[in-house]
């Protein structure tokens, strides 16, 4: 069985052997324009659209991408860059003046006004941060845990939306994209193109495919036709995994998730540390095996 193929022969520069449904995932960017890809957490998502930026950009269709994901993922996926895509830089972008001295290129020291592959931003920051991106700036925008934008009414998914209207590669990636119900689905998708949808927003598709069951219009119920409906517009754009689908998957997947201690956790933290290093030692000292017959070293 030789399994999937890389699309226009890509070879990823990373460290680890890309997995079957990973090169599936990579396809689905390298080929088209907008898609969404959807999978069960763990299911090594991240890499595979890592890989599709590095393609779109050794293929001149790309010079800049942003990544839109949750607030402490961003440096998670910084990191990631430097084992699946070491010849690609990327920035974290933090709060709004920030971000523009970084896009704006305001720095009074030079070397710090340069231009990079990868901007990550989280969510919540965007709805500050797209006063300072110029239109046209991003090639390529991937809303990375996607079903965070969700809600039609949430200003910053209108902001999100608005911003990158016109930009050509938008892709989606969630593992849980109709978390809460049949509508949820659908800015994510309207947010790879008004095209992707055959409703013009999201109160025509509700009206369409819902039925209120309260005189105040708060509960909507899908009608009989709403799950084909949704499925197959879904299904045309998507590209989906279960991990019990993903028999390449190895036994356990690590990732790690990086959290800034307080100033105060900080200092409890050395002050456990010195007392534990001291404890060691003592039990060291007293050791019957010290020196060359220890076991640890």
């Amino acid at each position: 069985e030789t399994g999937p193929v890389f699309y226009d022969s890509y070879v990823p520069s990373g460290k680890y052997d890309p997995l079957k449904h990973q090169i599936v995932m990579f396809n689905a960017i390298a080929r088209l324009t907008r898609a969404a890809i959807i999978a069960d957490p763990g299911t090594c998502k991240t890499g595979a659209y890592l890989w599709g930026i590095d393609y779109r950009i050794k293929h001149g269709d790309i010079k800049k991408c942003l990544v839109i994901t949750l607030s402490h993922l961003k440096k998670n996926v910084l990191a990631e860059m430097s084992i699946q895509v070491p010849e690609l830089r990327g920035i974290v972008l933090g709060d709004k003046k920030q971000a523009s001295a970084i896009i704006n290129k305001t720095y009074k020291v030079a070397k710090k006004n340069q231009d990079y592959d990868v901007y990550m931003a989280n969510y919540e920051s965007m709805f500050s941060l797209v006063d300072v991106i110029p239109d046209g700036y991003f090639d390529m925008v991937i809303a990375d845990e996607a079903h965070r934008i969700g809600s039609p009414r949430s200003r910053q998914t209108k902001k999100i939306v608005d911003k990158f209207e016109n930009t050509k590669y938008k892709y989606v990636v969630t593992g849980t994209l109709n978390a809460n119900n049949a509508m949820s689905f659908f800015m994510p998708f309207r947010f790879m193109g008004p095209d992707m949808m055959r409703e013009a927003n999201f109160y025509e598709f509700r009206s369409r495919h819902f039925l209120a069951v309260d005189p105040d219009q708060h509960i909507w119920v899908p009608t009989g036709s709403t799950y084909s409906h949704v499925q197959e517009l879904i299904g045309n754009a998507s590209v989906c995994f279960k991990k019990e689908d993903c028999l390449d998957l190895p036994d356990k997947v690590y990732q790690e998730y990086v959290c800034d201690m307080s100033k105060d956790q900080n200092v409890e933290y050395l002050r456990v540390l010195e007392d534990m290093m001291f404890i060691l030692k003592e039990g060291c000292a007293s050791c019957e095996k010290n020196g060359a017959k220890c076991d640890w070293v």
